[in-house]
């Protein structure tokens, strides 16, 4: 069975390379990259940020409700939420359930993930080849979930993709 989930992925980084270099523009550039990574890793939502002003604001999105994408939607800086942490540190971070984790205790954003059905979530940056961050990726899920190694290893692979096209 893992071997068969390991192959399936693969399979799907070979023909998002290909999908990748023919994208038509950035915004499909970017849902490619998100659709992979949802795949991937058995995601039930993420989005995509990307740097600007030195915030990370939303480029493309998939399964959110208004609510996620208002609150989250003006940018967020540096040491907020998973993705401001992973910003903050230039690694991933992942949260296995985010009524437990102290990345989200006494945060306003914890009610606004619950409404929006989110109980995991982690988030890797997008990084050009300079070594710059360009944005940042986000896999969210409805139960608390563990990614496995191998899972990881799959989106660090679509990350160094995604951030030699971005930059």
């Amino acid at each position: 069975v893992e071997l068969a989930v390991e192959l399936a992925a693969v399979k799907r980084m070979q023909q998002d390379s290909a999908r990748l270099v023919q994208a038509s523009g950035m915004p499909e550039l970017l849902r490619e990259i998100l659709e992979a990574a949802i795949e991937i890793t058995g995601a039930d939502m993420g989005n995509i940020q990307l740097v600007q002003d030195g915030r990370l604001r939303i480029a493309s999105h998939r399964g959110f409700v208004r609510s996620f994408l208002e609150h989250f939607g003006g940018g967020v800086h540096e040491g907020r939420a998973a993705c401001g942490t992973a910003m903050a540190s230039g690694r991933r971070v992942v949260v296995e359930d985010v009524t437990k984790s102290s990345v989200f205790a006494g945060s306003q954003d914890l009610p606004v993930l619950m409404a929006a059905g989110v109980r995991a979530v982690h988030s890797t940056p997008l990084i050009g080849p300079t070594g710059r961050l360009l944005g940042m990726f986000s896999t969210h899920y409805r139960q608390p979930h563990r990614p496995t190694e191998t899972e990881l290893q799959h989106v660090d692979v679509l990350a160094r993709m995604a951030g030699d096209l971005l930059d």
